[in-house]
């Protein structure tokens, strides 16, 4: 379930950048999806986003005093990472999480999401299939299943309090 539009809006001037590696930026074009990757590896970005507290989610987490699910900060986080690379993504491993302090919607509904690129790289495996004996009618392929991951550094803040902070790695889809 995508949360952004219902949960979350992204808000007016909400997308920053720093370090702008990317070759779009210095006007050149990758000739290769290999240049492409590492040419993203530390970028830097963040968006604005203000959070929704009459999202029906609040009243179940926790009601009288909503605070925003941990799962929810992970994925509005592969939300915004999904926007900034054009590509769908799915979450591999999600480590060294730390909720320094609570999300509270009423309180602090505008929150900053600041990403780093950690590493873009390409995964998988080469399998061979077929058969294994000697013989007429023995044949082999290689089966190929590989796709582009990254590890991103995310930390979330309220103005200038650090709330959360942690590292994800997302394969795409």
């Amino acid at each position: 379930m995508r949360l952004k539009d219902s949960f979350y809006k992204a808000a007016t001037g909400s997308q920053h950048r720093e370090r702008g590696t990317r070759n779009e930026e210095r006007g050149a074009r990758c000739d290769s999806e290999r240049e492409n990757r590492s040419a993203l590896r530390g970028v830097r970005f963040g968006y604005d986003i203000r959070l929704d507290a009459s999202h029906f989610i609040y009243a179940a987490h926790f009601p009288g005093a909503p605070i925003t699910p941990g799962v929810c900060v992970i994925q509005i986080a592969r939300e915004l990472i999904e926007e900034e690379l054009k590509q769908k993504l799915m979450i591999r491993r999600v480590k060294n999480v730390k909720f320094l302090m609570v999300i509270s919607p009423v309180e602090m509904p505008d929150v900053t999401y600041w990403f780093e690129v950690r590493e873009s790289r390409i995964e998988g495996e080469k399998a061979a299939t077929g058969s294994q004996h000697r013989g007429r009618g023995a044949s082999s392929r290689f089966v190929s299943d590989q796709r582009s991951s990254c590890e991103v550094r995310v930390e979330v803040f309220c103005g200038e309090q650090l709330m959360v902070k942690l590292s994800m790695e997302c394969l795409e889809v």
